[in-house]
Formats: structure tokens, C-alpha cells, sequence
């Protein structure tokens, strides 16, 4: 671990000599959306060592070690064991990890444990760790624990085969991705987007901003359930992550861009917004795709899921509004709001209480709009 001090300020794999491990560990630590992640497997006998036990939103919330499946289930926690394999990011290692060591090394800690490291840095706040599970890996630490990864590994195919084979069995069957739940979710939240965008383009505005917000529930539940299949394919898994940044465009940027030129009437400052919104929907998601949540966990900019719940509110306090003065105020509001996608502010995760209220509201204020907009 002391090596990291020495590490090139990029994101970095850390990895113990003893371990081996399947093929996929190292695709679901690099698919998993957060900063830092450590791989975990289930803690079955004979397995002993140090273990993580998870928080509800699946982060680490502590390590210990010298346990056994015993005291497992005496304690009857939620524990996983950790296989000494980890993805930190770069802002992670230079300004904790890395100081933490320093830390450490200088008070003559030299052969502090990794996990008593990153214990000291969970317990304080100072670092999030989501998890990665995996199903099949080795620690070596004995010729027993030898003789055991070779019965464990002994019938993998070779790297090169593997994939040579997968490749020739993905060929035609693009559509093969979208049977898995989460994929299905996020799916109905594009078909969602797609009927809003009917409505808007016959002007049916309430209408559309009614099935909007279902395009958001989707987006927020496609998340939910993707976190809670255990031993997802990993290749699923990258599908419907590029599946999901599609169905964000179409619902944070094209659809809101439709309806604010509806409700500008094209004016010339309609225009410009649904360009500017377009614009910052595309940087922002791109910038998301490539660098992802900051190392505190937070966003930066405004996420785009925050447009349509505003519009929502928008459309829901009309009739309280002489129809000049909620265009100009809509056209106001969402080109402030533009500006603010791409803006160098870090606006926190939604907590679990936060996406209650939104899914809430969603529903209470899609019902009101539909009803409106029948009537």
C-alpha cells in the first residue's frame, strides 16, 4: 500500500500479490459508479480474515478482521469478505489515502495492515467505498490455499479463447441486453420519453410533462434494481449503463428543449434556451460518462433529473399565472438552469428520504397534469 505514494496521478488498481481471482473482477470494479470501489465475495466457510460489512446503500460502513463464518453467524450481520482488491480514484489517492500514509508511516506504523488504513479512513468520514461482488478468487497464503485455486481455476479456458468465443456469440444479438430488469425499466422510461414527446409536439403541453415524470421514476428505479442483481453480467451491465445515458438525453434535454420552444411559441428567446439546454444536456453527460461523481461522491453541475420535477412544478402553478408571465418565467427559469448543468458547483447525491419525495411528487403531480390535460 506504501506504494501508492509513489503511484502517477491517475486513477489506480490496487491489487495483493496473493490473490487470484475470475477474469470479470477487475470489469465489475471499473463498472461500478463510483469513485472508489473494493471487491467483495460472499463470506462462506472455511473462509477467515477480514470482512466488510455494508451499509443499506451498499457502501462499505466498516471493516474488521480476524473473523470467522462462526462469529458470522452468531452476529447474524450482513458481511461480506474482502479479496484485496480494489479501484481508487486519483483525487481519492493524493488527497486521503496518500496523506493517511504519510500519517501512518511517520508515527512508524510500517506494518500497519491496508485494511486498518482504510478502517481508520471509513470510520472518519473520509472515504466511500462501494462494493463490487464477485463469485470466484483464491487467497494464497498457504499450500493448501494452492492446491485449492488450482482445482478452482484449472478448467478456465484461456484469456484469448474467451473472448474470441464471446465476441462470435454477441454477434446478431444486440437486443439480448434488454432481457434484465433494469434494462427493461430503463427501456419503459425511453418509451415514456417517447410519448411526451407526442403530446408535445401536438402542443397536449400537460400531457407531456405527465409522462415525462414517469421517464423520471424510471431512471431513478432502473438504478435501484441494477444495484440489487446479484452476479449481473458485466456486459449487461455496460450496456445499460450507455442505455441509461441515452434515455437521460432524451428526457433531460431533447424533450424539455421541445417543450420550452412549445411554450415560447419559438420565440427568440425560446430558441436560444432549448439550444442552451441541449448543449449543456450533451457536455454534461459526456463529462459524467468519462469522470463520474467527484471523489466525495457529489455531482458536479445540476443533474438533468432535476429539469422535468421543475417543469412539473411549472405547469402544475400555471393557472396562478397570466400566461406572458409564465413564459417568460419558464424561458428564464430553465436557461439560469442550463447554465447551471455545466456549472463548476457539487451538488450532492440524493439520499434514499430525497427520492421518496421526488417519486411522490412525480406521481401526485403526473395525475394532476394528465387529468388537466384530458380535461
Amino acid at each position: 500500500m506504501a506504494g501508492a505514494r509513489r503511484a502517477p496521478p491517475e486513477d489506480c488498481y490496487l491489487i495483493e500479490g496473493d490473490v487470484l481471482f475470475e477474469e470479470n473482477a477487475l470489469r465489475y470494479l471499473s463498472l461500478v459508479d463510483a469513485p472508489d470501489v473494493a471487491a467483495v465475495a460472499s463470506f462462506d466457510p472455511p473462509i477467515q480474515g477480514s470482512i466488510a460489512l455494508l451499509s443499506d446503500r451498499g457502501f462499505i460502513a466498516g471493516l474488521r478482521m480476524n473473523q470467522t463464518a462462526e462469529k458470522l453467524s452468531e452476529n447474524q450481520l450482513r458481511l461480506f469478505k474482502t479479496m484485496n482488491l480494489f479501484r481508487f480514484a486519483a483525487p481519492t489517492l493524493r488527497s486521503k489515502i496518500v496523506p493517511a500514509l504519510d500519517n501512518i508511516i511517520s508515527s512508524g506504523g510500517i506494518l500497519a495492515y491496508t485494511e486498518e488504513l482504510l478502517t481508520h479512513l471509513i470510520e472518519r468520514g473520509v472515504l466511500q467505498l462501494a462494493v463490487a461482488r464477485c463469485l470466484k478468487w483464491c487467497e494464497i497464503d498457504t499450500e493448501g490455499d494452492l492446491r485449492t485455486a488450482e482445482r478452482t481455476f484449472a478448467r478456465e479456458a484461456p484469456i484469448g479463447s474467451v473472448m474470441s468465443g464471446r465476441r462470435q456469440n454477441e454477434e446478431g444479438q444486440m437486443l439480448k441486453y434488454l432481457w434484465d430488469p433494469a434494462n427493461v425499466i430503463t427501456t419503459g422510461g425511453i418509451i415514456f420519453s417517447s410519448v411526451s414527446l407526442f403530446f408535445a409536439v401536438l402542443g397536449r403541453l400537460e400531457l407531456a410533462v405527465a409522462a415525462a415524470l414517469w421517464a423520471v421514476l424510471s431512471d431513478h428505479l432502473d438504478g435501484v434494481v441494477a444495484t440489487r442483481i446479484k452476479n449481473r453480467d458485466p456486459n449487461v451491465a455496460k450496456m445499460g449503463k450507455s442505455l441509461d445515458g441515452f434515455g437521460d438525453i432524451l428526457y433531460g434535454a431533447v424533450l424539455l428543449a421541445v417543450i420550452v420552444m412549445q411554450v415560447s411559441h419559438a420565440s427568440l428567446i425560446g430558441v436560444p434556451t432549448a439550444t442552451a439546454l441541449l448543449i449543456a444536456g450533451a457536455i454534461r453527460l459526456s463529462y459524467f460518462a468519462n469522470f463520474g461523481k467527484s471523489s466525495d461522491g457529489r455531482f458536479l453541475g445540476v443533474p438533468l433529473s432535476y429539469d422535468i420535477p421543475l417543469m412539473a412544478v411549472a405547469f402544475v402553478a400555471r393557472p396562478f399565472f397570466a400566461d406572458e408571465l409564465f413564459v417568460a418565467l419558464t424561458v428564464s427559469i430553465f436557461l439560469v438552469l442550463a447554465g447551471l448543468h455545466v456549472a463548476s458547483i457539487r451538488v450532492p447525491s440524493p439520499n434514499t428520504a430525497l427520492y421518496v419525495t421526488i417519486s411522490i411528487f412525480a406521481i401526485v403531480a403526473s395525475t394532476t397534469l394528465a387529468l388537466r390535460g384530458l380535461n
